[in-house]
C-alpha cells in the first residue's frame, strides 16, 4: 500500500494539463480559426503558466485575429520580456508592434501615433527589411522626410530584391517622390539628392523618379550629374522634358516652359504632361499656402494636368456602365468643378466636384445620398470636424465613405464625424442616406467633395448624371429647371425638376 500511496499523487500530476498540452490544444483551435475558443483556452492556460512565452505569443495572435491589436501587444511584450533571445518570440513581437501601427495608420489614420510602433519594430527585429519599409512610409506621411530616407535606405540595404515587390515598391516610390520635394523645400538638398539617387538605383527605368533625380541634382548644384542624366535620354519628348526640369529648378521659368511645350507637343503620352504638372506643383508648394492658388504657376499646373487627362481618355475611352444620381437632395451649387485650381486636377482628382449651398447658408448636417446602387467598401468616421470659419488645417484628415459600383467606386469626402448610416459590406440603393455633410479634413467650410474613380485606382472618371436638373443661380422657388447631365460652376442644381 505504501507504494500505491507514493505513486498516486504522481499520477495526478501527470494527468494535469501542461504548457505543451495547452499549446497543442491551441494549435487545433487556430487551425479551425476558432478565436473565441482559443482565447478562452489561453486565458486558462496563462493562469497556470503566466511566464510561458509561447502561450503569450499565441494570445497576442488570437487577439489580433479578433481585430484587437492594442489588446494583443501586452502579451507579445510579456513573451519578449521572458524570452528575448528566442528569435521566433522576437519576430512575433516585432510583428505585433507593426500590426498595431498598421491599424493606427491605415484604419484610424493616426499617422503620428503609428510611427513609434513601426520604429520599435525595427529595433526589435533590425534584420527585417519590411519593418523599415513601413517606417519609411509612416515618416513620409508625417513629413519627416530625412527620417523617411534613412528608413528606406536601410530597407534597400537589407533587401534590395524586395523593392520589386508591389507593396514594398508602392511605399518606396511614394517615399522618394514626396521626400525629394519635401527635403528641397526644407533646404536639405544633399539628403534630397541622396534620396533621389537611392530611388534611381532601385528603379532605374522609372521616369517619375528620374525627374526627381534631375531636380535634386540641379538643386544641389550637381550640374555635371544633371547633364549626365539628361545625356542618357534618347526620346525627344523625354529629353525636352528633362531639359525643362533643369531650367525650372534653376529658376529659368520661360526657358522651362518652352521646353515643356515642346515635350507635350512631341508626345501623345499623358504621363509627359502629368509629370510637367507635378514639376510646376513642386514650385507652387514652395510658396506660402495663401499665395499658392493665386500663383500663375498654379495655372500651369492645371493646364498641363488637364492636357494629361484629355490625352489619357483619348487613348483609353471610358464608358459609364451605371446610372449615377445626385448625392444631395434638393438645391445645391458647385463651388469648384472638374479641373479646378484647388486640388481638382491630375488623373487622380480631375473629375471631382465640391457641392455647397448657393446662397452661403450652412450645409453642415445635410443628408448625403448614395449616388448609385452598390456595396460599401470603406467607412472612415473618426476625424473631427473643423470649427466654422477656422483657418485651413493642412494636416486635417477627412471622414470618407466609398461605395463600389461594379468596376468603379463613388467617394464622399468631408463628412460629419460619426454620421455614417452604413457599414462596410452593406448593400445600398441609390438615393439612400449614407451620412451627413461635415467640415472634416482640408476645407474652408462645410461642403461635400464627390468623385467617382476606377475601383482601387487613383484615376477619376467623368460622370453623366441621371435625374439632375439645372437653372440660373438666384432662380425663385417653384422655377422649372432643365434636365442636366454634368456639374459645372455657375448654375443652380437640384434633384427635382422644380426648385
Amino acid at each position: 500500500m505504501l507504494l500505491v500511496r507514493l505513486l498516486f499523487p504522481v499520477a495526478l500530476a501527470l494527468a494535469a494539463p501542461t504548457s505543451v498540452s495547452f499549446q497543442q490544444d491551441y494549435k487545433k483551435l487556430e487551425a479551425a480559426k476558432d478565436w473565441a475558443g482559443a482565447k478562452e483556452l489561453l486565458t486558462k492556460a496563462l493562469k497556470d503558466f503566466p511566464q510561458d512565452p509561447w502561450l503569450n505569443v499565441f494570445m497576442g495572435y488570437t487577439l489580433l485575429n479578433q481585430q484587437k491589436p492594442s489588446d494583443a501587444l501586452p502579451f507579445y511584450e510579456k513573451a519578449y520580456a521572458v524570452a528575448p533571445a528566442d528569435k521566433g518570440v522576437r519576430d512575433n513581437y516585432a510583428s505585433g508592434l507593426s500590426d498595431l501601427a498598421t491599424d493606427l495608420f491605415f484604419k484610424q489614420h493616426k499617422f503620428a501615433d503609428a510611427c513609434p510602433y513601426y520604429q520599435k519594430a525595427t529595433q526589435v527585429a533590425p534584420d527585417d527589411a519590411g519593418h523599415y519599409n513601413s517606417l519609411g512610409n509612416c515618416w513620409r506621411e508625417t513629413r519627416h522626410f530625412k527620417e523617411s530616407y534613412e528608413a528606406f535606405a536601410k530597407f534597400y540595404q537589407l533587401g534590395p530584391q524586395l523593392s520589386a515587390q508591389a507593396a514594398y515598391k508602392e511605399n518606396f516610390k511614394a517615399g522618394v517622390l514626396a521626400g525629394v520635394d519635401g527635403l528641397k523645400l526644407a533646404g536639405d538638398t544633399a539628403t534630397a539628392k541622396a534620396f533621389a539617387e537611392l530611388g534611381n538605383r532601385a528603379y532605374p527605368d522609372d521616369k517619375d523618379i528620374r525627374d526627381k533625380l534631375l531636380s535634386a541634382q540641379t538643386a544641389a548644384g550637381d550640374t555635371a550629374g544633371a547633364a549626365k542624366t539628361t545625356a542618357g535620354i534618347t526620346d525627344p519628348a523625354e529629353k525636352a522634358l528633362a531639359e525643362g526640369l533643369t531650367f525650372l529648378q534653376q529658376g529659368k521659368d520661360a526657358e522651362a516652359e518652352a521646353k515643356f511645350k515642346d515635350a507635350g507637343a512631341k508626345s501623345a503620352d499623358p504621363t509627359i504632361d502629368d509629370r510637367i504638372a507635378k514639376a510646376y506643383r513642386g514650385k507652387v508648394e514652395a510658396l506660402a499656402y495663401d499665395k499658392q492658388m493665386a500663383s500663375p504657376l498654379q495655372d500651369k499646373v492645371v493646364a498641363y494636368a488637364t492636357a494629361s487627362v484629355k490625352k489619357y481618355f483619348a487613348k483609353t475611352p471610358y464608358k459609364q456602365a451605371v446610372s449615377v444620381y445626385p448625392p444631395l437632395v434638393g438645391k445645391f451649387c458647385v463651388g469648384q468643378g472638374a479641373g479646378g485650381k484647388s486640388f481638382h486636377y491630375g488623373l487622380e482628382r480631375h473629375y471631382s466636384w465640391d457641392l455647397m449651398p448657393c446662397d452661403g447658408s450652412d450645409m453642415l448636417g445635410r443628408p448625403v445620398l448614395a449616388a448609385a446602387d452598390g456595396v460599401v467598401i470603406g467607412v472612415l468616421m473618426g476625424n473631427k470636424d473643423n470649427a466654422k470659419n477656422a483657418p485651413v488645417a493642412l494636416n486635417a484628415q477627412p471622414n470618407v465613405i466609398r461605395i463600389q459600383h461594379g468596376a468603379v467606386e463613388s467617394q464622399y469626402y468631408h463628412l460629419k464625424q460619426g454620421s455614417a448610416k452604413v457599414h462596410v459590406g452593406e448593400k445600398v440603393k441609390k438615393g439612400q442616406q449614407i451620412a451627413l455633410v461635415g467640415n472634416s479634413g482640408v476645407t474652408t467650410g462645410p461642403h461635400l467633395h464627390f468623385m467617382m474613380m476606377k475601383l482601387n485606382q487613383e484615376l477619376t472618371v467623368p460622370v453623366a448624371f441621371t435625374s439632375l436638373y439645372s437653372g440660373p443661380k438666384g432662380a425663385k422657388a417653384g422655377t422649372k429647371l432643365k434636365a442636366a447631365t454634368t456639374l459645372e460652376v455657375g448654375p443652380v442644381y437640384s434633384s427635382a425638376a422644380k426648385l
